[in-house]
């Protein structure tokens, strides 16, 4: 394989200007020409590693960089080398570091919410992974376009789901629940859990329950969604609105509640048929611990 020439590298790259340099490594902005897809290329010299011992430090960051693959961590494409340099293909994050933006002053509260949020979901990841970055601070936190941190590839449906407030995230857990302070909390109307599953995967789920039920679907608008019966009971017609809401990309709160008709033929539907209906997406129901694996008897 050839090396740079003129502005083309690999006969597959144009490269741009350089967006920033260290001491090991320079960054340029580069497009690939095939796909017209932006990227930046780490352009990493062999010599300076080599007499830096830095070997086993590069071996390893293309490894781990290979093993997570996530929405909120910069992905790598490629890598490529020369007799002389090292070429690492990332995705090219445009919107700077985080610590710039915090530098020009203090954040709102929903955009604070909203970079903690993608930050805990990708440590999640790597964690999960075996993964550990230990230098974690804002001038490590790059933010796209639409100022998402690092990137954002998830569900339509996730884009018009509600964020919880503190008093939504509080009465997850069933002891600190202050919720009946603040409003009318009905328990016989309204029913809440918690979903690893996606948005999108948690919307087809209940657009299939409600098909089975035979409700109509009357209302969707990203994660709210109405079902009502189509024959009126002993008051009126059951009328039942499922609510998504995002704590993390891959974790979310769905409220279940009755707006129209009789309380105990909702409950009824609830419990019989809804609840059993959901089992493999709930995680856990508010105010129902979550059941723990029984431990296995050895055999004798």
């Amino acid at each position: 394989m050839g090396e740079q020439k003129g502005n083309i590298l690999m006969g597959k790259y144009e490269m741009g200007k350089m967006l920033g340099q260290g001491t090991f490594a320079k960054v340029y902005h580069a497009r690939n020409i095939e796909t017209s897809q932006s990227v930046a290329i780490k352009v990493t010299d062999k010599e300076k590693v080599l007499k830096g011992g830095l070997t086993d430090q590069i071996k390893r960051e293309i490894s781990v960089m290979k093993l997570v693959k996530h929405p909120n961590i910069v992905q790598m494409y490629e890598v490529m080398a020369t007799k002389t340099k090292i070429y690492f293909v990332l995705e090219h994050v445009k919107g700077g570091e985080l610590f710039n933006k915090v530098q020009r002053g203090r954040l709102k509260e929903d955009a604070a919410r909203k970079y903690f949020q993608q930050l805990i979901c990708a440590v999640d990841f790597c964690h999960s992974r075996g993964v550990y970055h230990r230098d974690l601070k804002p001038e490590n936190l790059l933010l796209d376009e639409n100022s998402n941190s690092a990137t954002e590839g998830k569900e339509q449906e996730a884009k018009k789901l509600s964020n919880l407030n503190a008093f939504d995230i509080i009465s997850l857990s069933t002891g600190l629940d202050l919720s009946g302070m603040f409003e009318d909390n009905d328990k016989k109307r309204e029913s809440k859990f918690t979903s690893t599953n996606s948005a999108s995967t948690i919307v087809s789920k209940i657009e299939d329950i409600a098909k089975c039920m035979r409700l109509k679907l009357v209302k969707k608008d990203g994660g709210m969604m109405r079902m009502e019966s189509f024959k009126p009971g002993r008051k009126g017609v059951m009328s039942i609105d499922a609510e998504i809401f995002e704590v993390t990309p891959d974790f979310h709160l769905v409220e279940l509640k009755k707006t129209n008709g009789d309380t105990i033929e909702y409950q009824k539907v609830l419990n019989q048929e809804m609840r059993p209906a959901l089992k493999d997406i709930v995680w856990a129901w508010q105010g129902e611990q979550q059941p723990q694996p029984q431990p296995q008897q050895q055999p004798c």
